[in-house]
């Protein structure tokens, strides 16, 4: 990703009155970037930890950590 690429994420991401949710980007990432993992891949989700109740995509999670070469 690039520094153009990566700040128009963050441009995107709403501050106020909004709970940690990972279902939803760990989705849309898995649709859009996933396949291009691969064994020469180092990815770094980062977050707060929390998903306040709503579900995890832990197997999605799972399964894009075991595409990468470290996650």
């Amino acid at each position: 990703m690039s520094y153009g690429e990566l700040t128009e994420v963050l441009r995107k991401v709403p501050t106020i009155g909004v709970y940690s949710d990972y279902s939803k980007p760990l989705r849309e990432y898995k649709a859009k970037q996933g396949q291009q993992l691969n064994k020469r891949t180092i990815m770094l989700w980062m977050g707060d930890a929390r998903n306040n109740y709503l579900p995890s995509e832990e197997k999605i999670f799972k399964d894009l950590c075991r595409r990468a070469k470290k996650c």
